[in-house]
């Protein structure tokens, strides 16, 4: 994103995974790096994350890694 945020800032997420309803959290800003593009690329711990939410992100990660980048 060309938004600036900083380490702990807390944002709302929402995104949608292969086969699931929309995954509504929020988030604390735990990394933040810039790219070449002048862009911003942030690493999020999910805060207060109900089961199913978490059950369906280890799934698609499970099978990310498994098939290689989407």
């Amino acid at each position: 994103t060309d938004k600036v945020l900083a380490r702990g800032d807390i944002i709302a997420c929402s995104f949608y995974l292969p086969d699931t309803d929309r995954i509504d959290l929020r988030g604390e800003v735990a990394r933040v790096s810039k790219s070449d593009l002048n862009v911003f690329n942030y690493g999020v711990k999910f805060l207060d994350i109900h089961s199913e939410s978490y059950l369906s992100i280890a799934s698609f990660i499970e099978r990310s890694a498994a098939t290689g980048p989407a």
